[in-house]
């Protein structure tokens, strides 16, 4: 097993802590004890028929699945099963006739759980009842945002295990979902939702049937190589670990935040009340702890080399945007191959041979001159040539380190670091025109008992015009950031240049219960904000503070530049 795959899987199952089974057969009806073991029946060999095209493997037809029993079974070597890793495994067995919308018993105990398993006839209804409670489950992780990544395997004794696949695809496909099968036919991906179909122990026909007939015994490790296989990769990987050092060290945090601590908040909030909430400090203080214990589990040197090196050493890259060319200024014939090679030495050792490379120019440029003045040409060609599935991965990299993930769905604010965008509309073109919120967030709130507020006029905020020149080769200073707009767009934008050019005003009204400006959906559900003069300003992202911080400081600089007369000589050679 590989470094990451041995850290995907560690941290899967240093993360997962809770599994519902939810049968139709768990307890016995008079005693509420669990049943005694029944032996299955033996299946009958399946009739199998030709299926529709695009379909990977013949199916039974539904009249011999519709046939097939599910028997009771003793739970007992299940629950063992994850009892052995450290999870908690719940039984569930649910009236004979159940409702699987939102607010019913069993979509409930299934909406927290890391992962789901469910029987698949209950009360020989052939999967109706669970084709419902599945669809309702994929529909609210779907309309969740981020999407509610979730695992969901079935434990059925039916004679093939492809048929219920499909029964499940089709049904997803009827309600409006994309329902595709990923390296198997009894595994589904729809969505954000991965869904297994699994055999109990007992023989089937090909070669899908047989990987997915699992023991009972054996389930709890099958599903956890299933859950690291779905967030496989470094990013992911440690999203596992990180969030299951924070569940270990609960008492810990819980410990800091001690109820005898409550009489000095509450004065430290009468004290800071005409300023600002004390309950909205509460989430950076808790954030803060949360660091600390991700930085008490930092991986060791040996270990992320190790897992950076193998993952680089086996990944297959894209071919770079342009040819490269050789320092005579033609071109490579093998550029693909070249750029490969040389993006992989650098990925694994951060440094290039120039005896290997010496007619390569984009090589020799690296070795000479490093990556601070690197060519925005190169760089476009690095990035398209590690975003193998062409998905803004670069983007959507650095949005993660620059904007917040917003989970609230409701509403936005107006404050310091807030990116909004306008439409400008010209004779033949439209294009957004971006922009980054000045106004200090102790000026942005209480704004109902700032004098304007109070006369019921549009308070004044400042913004900086941002600008899409990312790849330009400008030699002026500029900050650069992502952002993950309203149209599922990654746009990278900089902030720099004169205040003449970039500071712009405009007025808002506050809202007279929160004391906050706050956005309005449009007709498209879009967040904006209105202007005194009716102008719609959209809301598209909010900084991380101490990135805001950075290009506030950079502006600030600028507007305090001093001018003089000096020699001019001595600020050519010291200017620079």
């Amino acid at each position: 097993m590989s470094a990451l795959e041995e850290f995907s899987i560690a941290a899967t199952r240093n993360y997962l802590q809770s599994v519902v089974f939810v049968d139709d057969r768990i307890f016995d009806v008079r005693s509420g004890m669990p049943v005694q073991p029944i032996e299955l029946p033996r299946p009958r060999k399946p009739i199998f028929q030709r299926v529709p095209e695009g379909n990977a493997v013949q199916v039974p037809p539904d009249n011999n699945a519709e046939a097939a029993a599910e028997q009771a079974y003793h739970p007992k070597e299940l629950v063992s099963s994850f009892a052995r890793e450290g999870i908690i495994c719940a039984l569930y067995e649910p009236p004979i006739e159940f409702f699987t919308d939102p607010t019913s018993e069993i979509f409930r105990i299934c909406e927290r759980p890391d992962i789901i398993i469910l029987d698949w006839d209950f009360s020989g209804d052939n999967g109706r009842r669970v084709l419902d409670l599945i669809s309702a489950l994929v529909t609210q992780s779907e309309k969740a945002l981020p999407h509610h990544i979730r695992l969901l395997a079935i434990y059925t004794a039916d004679p093939s295990l492809v048929a219920v696949a499909n029964k499940i695809s089709d049904r997803l496909r009827e309600d409006g979902f994309v329902a595709e099968p990923h390296l198997s036919q009894c595994r589904l991906q729809a969505g954000a939702t991965r869904l297994l179909v699994f055999g109990k122990g007992e023989p089937r026909f090909g070669t899908d049937e047989e990987q997915f007939t699992v023991k009972e015994s054996e389930l709890a490790t099958r599903l956890i190589q299933e859950f690291a296989d779905m967030n496989a990769g470094i990013l992911p990987s440690y999203a596992l670990h990180g969030m299951a050092a924070i569940r270990r060290n609960s008492k810990r945090i819980l410990e800091r935040f001690h109820g005898q601590m409550d009489g000095a908040f509450l004065l430290h909030r009468l004290l800071s009340r005409g300023s600002e909430e004390a309950f909205d400090q509460l989430p950076a203080l808790l954030a803060e702890e949360l660091l600390a214990v991700l930085e008490a589990e930092r991986l060791a040197s040996d270990k992320t080399t190790a897992i950076a090196n193998e993952a680089a050493s086996t990944m297959q890259f894209s071919p770079p945007r342009k040819d490269w060319m050789d320092l005579s200024g033609k071109k490579i014939a093998s550029t693909a191959l070249v750029a490969s090679e040389v993006l992989k030495d650098l990925l694994l050792s951060g440094a290039l041979d120039l005896a290997k490379y010496k007619s390569v120019a984009h090589a020799v440029n690296i070795v000479n001159y490093g990556f601070k003045g690197i060519d925005p040409d190169l760089m476009a060609d690095f990035l398209a040539m590690v975003d193998t599935a062409n998905l803004a991965a670069n983007e959507r990299l650095a949005s993660l380190f620059s904007t917040r993930t917003q989970y609230e769905t409701n509403t936005r604010m107006l404050s310091y670091g807030t990116i909004v965008r306008q439409l400008q509309i010209e004779t033949d073109n439209q294009y957004w025109i971006y922009s980054f919120c000045l106004m200090p967030v102790c000026d942005s709130i209480r704004l109902d008992q700032s004098t304007q507020g109070r006369k019921g006029q549009a308070i004044r905020f400042p913004f900086w015009r941002l600008r899409e020149n990312v790849f330009s080769n400008s030699e002026a200073a500029r900050r650069g950031l992502a952002v993950n707009t309203p149209d599922a767009v990654h746009v990278s934008l900089s902030a720099g240049g004169k205040s003449r050019d970039m500071l712009w005003l405009a007025g808002f009204k506050a809202d007279p219960m929160s004391g906050m400006v706050l956005a309005i959906r449009n007709q498209r559900e879009r967040f904006v904000f209105l202007t005194d003069t009716n102008e719609e300003i959209e809301w598209v992202g909010q900084l991380k503070p101490l990135h805001a911080q950075r290009i506030a400081h950079d502006i600030a600089l600028g507007l305090s530049r001093v001018g003089l007369l000096e020699a001019e000589w001595l600020r050519l050679l010291c200017d620079r």
